[in-house]
């Protein structure tokens, strides 16, 4: 077995070629200072944004973030694409943008530039998952909603996840979920965004913004203002550091979660397994464990009780995990508002600025939809009905 050294990071960039890596920094020389849109926020939300804009021939796209390219909650992220798994309390609207969603990365991966280890392989929730009704009557819904859910029992539920504690006796499986690496998605995002001439700029921060006439004029950066046609804040639960000075309150929190990975294993686990938090393991061996969801602000601090709960949860589950070193642990602060689903809406006041925030622990996922509804609403002008749920003004 092989062992790692301890590492303070996602396990991401640890699996992440360094010549890779540095196009996640492509820097900010020569930033055009009166794009058609301007995107705030370069995490993949943002970027996923900026494809659907040109996609949509939305003119000049000019995306800025203040550090690296997916460097805050979607490097944290543990790469599941679970729409099946998405708690019965959203509204059914809201379950089934997250399978669009999913099905959008999975034409995604058949495109040329795709290169982001999209693997459709299902995921298991097994107890102490809490589902609304006893989990036969449960599963037997989600059918007949046509979410693909199987109920698996016995012999059945062994065979499909082997590793699985003796004392789990059923499980409620999406067999069409699927997972990837948030970090090569980002780096086939930024290669397919600078092929279509999108300009992206990093190490650069959004300070201030100024309105005028009823449109946001100029938005002040470290970089220097640019003057943007349309705006689209991707910032996440920071956003509200932008907008509070200018009266506009958006009840964004960030939620840390703490999440940790093995050294590399031999093949242990068949199925991505939910437990009250996920095991998956990654084609590398590695396993990932996680995550936490903590209400401390922005804290980031790595805390040995969040790591003692999740590998308490983690071996519960599979006991084969036991005396297996996880020398990889990290945290990421997801943004969160009060029913966690995000805000995406045209900001009161002004008709040329957007919000798409708060997309919890549902950013990586919900980010090609959330891409499409925003760029068909600035080229068409009419947002679609989807989004009346995602509407600021509920909040009220």
């Amino acid at each position: 077995m092989v062992t790692e050294p301890m590492t303070y990071r996602p396990i991401w960039e640890t699996l992440l070629e360094p010549a890779h890596r540095q196009e996640l920094s492509p820097g900010h020389a020569g930033l055009p200072v009166r794009p058609d849109v301007l995107v705030v926020g370069g995490g993949i939300v943002g970027l996923s944004i900026a494809l659907a804009l040109s996609q949509r021939s939305a003119g000049q796209v000019l995306l800025v973030e203040q550090d690296e390219l997916a460097g805050g909650a979607s490097r944290a992220n543990g790469g599941g694409l679970f729409a099946g798994q998405m708690r019965a309390t959203f509204p059914n609207a809201f379950r089934t943008l997250g399978l669009e969603s999913r099905e959008m990365y999975a034409a995604w991966a058949e495109e040329d530039w795709a290169d982001f280890d999209w693997c459709r392989g299902g995921s298991l929730a097994v107890p102490p998952d809490e589902f609304p009704l006893p989990l036969p009557e449960y599963a037997a819904a989600e059918q007949a909603a046509g979410r693909g859910a199987e109920l698996i029992t016995g012999n059945a539920l062994r065979q499909l996840e082997p590793a699985l504690a003796d004392s789990v006796e059923a499980g409620l499986y999406y067999p069409e979920d699927a997972t990837l690496n948030p970090l090569k998605l980002a780096v086939s995002l930024t290669r397919e965004l600078t092929r279509r001439k999108v300009r992206l700029a990093t190490g650069v921060r959004a300070v201030r913004l100024q309105p005028a006439a009823g449109r946001i004029d100029t938005v002040e950066t470290t970089a220097g203002e640019i003057y943007p046609g349309q705006l689209i804040l991707t910032t996440g639960w920071s956003a509200t550091v932008l907008l509070s000075p200018l009266g506009i309150e958006v009840p964004l929190t960030p939620a840390k979660g703490q999440a940790l990975a093995s050294a590399p294993l031999p093949p242990l686990l068949g199925q991505n397994v939910m437990s009250g938090q996920l095991q998956r393991q990654l084609p590398s061996g590695h396993v990932i464990a996680g995550g936490t969801v903590e209400w401390v602000g922005p804290d980031r601090e790595i805390t040995t009780a969040a790591t003692q709960a999740v590998l308490e949860i983690a071996r519960q589950a599979i006991p084969a995990l036991a005396d297996v070193a996880f020398p990889h642990i990290w945290t990421g602060l997801r943004p969160h508002t009060p029913d966690a689903m995000p805000v995406i809406d045209r900001l009161p006041l002004w008709d040329n600025a957007y919000l798409a925030a708060g997309h919890f622990t549902k950013g990586v996922l919900l980010a090609p939809v959330t891409g499409r509804l925003l760029a068909d609403w600035l080229v068409t002008d009419r947002p679609s009905a989807a989004l009346n749920m995602f509407s600021l003004a509920r909040f009220d």
